[in-house]
């Protein structure tokens, strides 16, 4: 059984000239995939929980302004490194698997 399944998916336009056709009898099927916690997602929330925490400590007492764009540097850096980590790993874990 599928985790996803759409199938007979169209879309259509109304022009002057007539009806454009996009899409025409489009099936998606998705399987169910499992992604498991790897060290750089740990360092990524972590560093999302602590912005988060930054920012509110420096709106209730206004100390520690001028470090928030170096943290939001860092955040947007481990949380993109991470996203490309998971995607590299799933990735190759999919070839690894059709490889058999």
């Amino acid at each position: 059984m599928s985790f996803i399944d759409v199938q007979g998916v169209s879309k259509s336009f109304a022009l002057k000239g007539g009806v454009r056709h996009v899409l025409e009898d489009i099936n998606l099927t998705v399987e169910r995939r499992v992604f498991y916690p790897s060290v750089l997602g740990k360092f990524s929330t972590g560093s999302q929980l602590a912005t988060v925490a930054l920012v509110l400590l420096v709106n209730a007492t206004g100390v520690g302004a001028p470090l928030l764009p170096y943290v939001f540097g860092v955040t947007l850096v481990l949380t993109v490194v991470s996203a490309l980590h998971y995607v590299y790993k799933a990735s190759t874990r999919r070839a690894t698997q059709e490889a058999r």
